[in-house]
């Protein structure tokens, strides 16, 4: 047996074998693509500009790397373009953003269902503060399920330190309700609760992606008339009756 590593898939296997460069499927995390030596295809000299913006809102189809997008920006932020993940690629050179020691990294994925997706939320919430090293948030009770509630003691243990937050799948909630509109109605108040927090929040820099091909949900949150025209000519999809 060889000593190739375990981790990689069966295909990923045989294209070492054949001197091939091993294509990653069904992963989105940067860090591991890079440490295991899958193909990546170098883009990074856009990030720069992307993240010039305090604010960025990123609409594209499933599966077009949104995902792979927002753990590289966690990981830039985080350690730096200096970082092993960034050897040879174009971003080392260009990247002059400072480190920034918190980072959330929130994801929608999974959480649509109204009757626990306050709950989802705020359990969401903690294990962001945690995973962005706010240490305190440990300490917050699982049963604080009220999400206005939740944010206070959130802002406080924040010390307005500035913080960079990165959500992905944010529209799941809404797409996943398209055709139920008490459900949908439902989990849009508490986006609303969260987007409201986030925006009336100093010092914190947003990113945000959704799916592109739904122009009814995106009217509804997308930050310009630009963004929703453009969208809409993305799809031929048709909204719910109700909705229209």
């Amino acid at each position: 047996m060889s000593d190739l590593p375990q981790s990689h898939s069966s295909s990923g296997v045989q294209q070492l074998r054949n001197g091939l460069t091993p294509l990653v499927t069904g992963g989105s995390d940067f860090v591991t693509i890079r440490r295991k030596g899958y193909l990546f295809v170098d883009k990074t000299a856009l990030l720069p500009e992307l993240v010039a913006k305090w604010h960025v809102f990123v609409a594209r189809p499933q599966g077009f790397g949104k995902s792979i997008l927002f753990s590289m920006l966690k990981e830039l932020f985080t350690h730096g373009a200096q970082s092993p993940c960034f050897d040879g690629l174009a971003v080392q050179k260009e990247w002059n953003e400072p480190i920034c020691e918190h980072v959330l990294v929130l994801s929608f994925t999974g959480l649509y269902v109204p009757d626990t997706f306050e709950a989802d939320v705020c359990n969401m919430l903690r294990f962001a503060f945690v995973q962005a090293s706010f240490d305190e948030a440990l300490h917050v009770a699982e049963s604080c399920t009220d999400l206005r509630f939740l944010a206070k003691i959130l802002d406080l243990l924040r010390h307005g330190a500035e913080v960079v937050v990165l959500i992905d799948e944010w529209d799941l909630p809404l797409s996943s309700n398209l055709h139920n509109r008490t459900a949908f109605e439902s989990n849009k108040a508490v986006l609303d609760k969260l987007y409201a927090w986030l925006r009336g929040l100093k010092a914190v820099r947003l990113a945000r992606a959704q799916r592109a091909y739904l122009p009814w949900v995106a009217e509804i949150w997308a930050p310009s008339f630009l963004m929703r025209k453009m969208l809409s000519k993305k799809t031929t999809k048709t909204p719910p009756a109700w909705h229209r």
